[in-house]
């Protein structure tokens, strides 16, 4: 790995990012497979306000191949870079230095066991090298933290945006600028009853699909009450959504 490959993934105020953690052979694999070996990254790219499995086969049963279209949460995906992205310049229409690409995130300050399960480098699935806007930035001592609430099983320390700067984090913007932003920025708020944000539901498929309770299926939209409240810093996660939001907001 060079150094400027290290720079990509590890924030210098990251102790623990840099440390290679081997799992036993057959923990994730059949039991011949060898020691998985897993670097960690500081890093993830912006997946929106929510993490959502919204995936359907398409082509022969067995094609590796996927599509949002014609699902129920297919006009929900208005982030930038998702499972199965592919988005362009033309597609970022809230403007590209006013969406969110890439954040810091604190990988050292996950709890437990969780900072060797989470963060991969290597990965890029929900948690590992994407991050959401669905709780507030640095939760670790703010939201409830309900482990498995977000689709692939990400809690609320693993899915954010998070650092070790005092009062935010940074970000890097679609017309590549980075920018610090305050972890005061205007916030939807999460409901301590529920642990999702105040008016906003998902009746099914909240929880990564191997574990769906019986009767959901992937693919299930998230639900928005009448008049539900959407922060600055959910709005500057979607790229076409046509909030007007001015520099001073954030």
């Amino acid at each position: 790995m060079s150094a400027a490959g290290v720079a990509l993934r590890w924030c210098p105020s990251d102790a623990a990012v840099g440390d290679l953690f081997s799992f036993p052979p057959g923990i994730f694999l059949d039991s011949t497979a060898a020691p998985l070996r897993v670097h960690y990254s500081s890093y993830g790219a912006n997946t929106g306000e929510f993490f959502q499995f919204n995936l359907q086969p398409v082509g022969r049963p067995t094609a590796c191949r996927f599509t949002a279209d014609g699902l129920p949460a297919s006009n929900q995906m208005n982030r930038v870079i998702f499972l199965l992205s592919h988005v362009g310049i033309a597609g970022i229409s809230d403007g590209t230095s006013n969406t969110l690409l890439f954040s810091e995130r604190a990988h050292s300050k996950l709890p437990g066991d969780e900072v060797q399960c989470w963060n991969w480098w290597t990965s890029g699935n929900y948690g590992d090298t994407l991050f959401c806007t669905f709780y507030p930035m640095n939760p670790f001592n703010r939201t409830q933290d309900d482990s498995g609430l977000l689709d692939g099983g990400a809690d609320a320390s693993v899915a954010s945006a998070s650092s070790f700067h005092p009062g935010g984090a940074n970000f890097a913007f679609c017309d590549g600028s980075v920018k610090f932003l305050k972890d005061t920025i205007d916030c939807w708020k999460i409901d301590p009853a529920t642990g999702m944000p105040a008016g906003i539901s998902r009746p099914g498929g909240t929880a990564f699909p191997y574990f769906l309770p019986p009767g959901t299926s992937i693919g299930s939209p998230y639900l928005r009450a009448p008049n539900t409240y959407i922060g600055v810093y959910q709005k500057r996660s979607t790229r076409n959504s046509g909030e007007l939001i001015s520099a001073d907001q954030y």
